[in-house]
């Protein structure tokens, strides 16, 4: 089954793709499509980590991580809430990839 687009790619070059299509999802406020999305990126990220031997290059990645998963748990507090049938509103200002 396809999650919005986002198919697992092993290959680091897939990493972009995901989170672009993450973010679009998300502005699209396709939450949880674009929640499955920014998952499969951080995983895929976490994986070009682990194969990188540059320090510099590890600290901006694990920066994006840590970027992606805090948007990845607002949306899942987003999901909860509107499971709820509360609407809280959910900014995307602050998305850049």
């Amino acid at each position: 089954t396809s999650h919005g687009g986002c198919r697992r790619v092993p290959q680091p070059r897939a990493f972009p793709m995901t989170v672009k299509r993450a973010v679009e999802l998300d502005l699209a406020s396709r939450f949880q499509e674009s929640l499955v999305c920014y998952q499969e990126g951080i995983d895929l990220l976490l994986q070009v980590v682990k194969g990188t031997k540059d320090e510099a290059k590890k600290q901006r990645y694990r920066q994006k991580i840590s970027e992606y998963m805090t948007r990845a748990e607002d949306i899942k507090k987003y999901i909860e809430k509107e499971k709820q049938g509360v609407q809280p509103p959910l900014s995307c200002s602050h998305l850049n990839v």
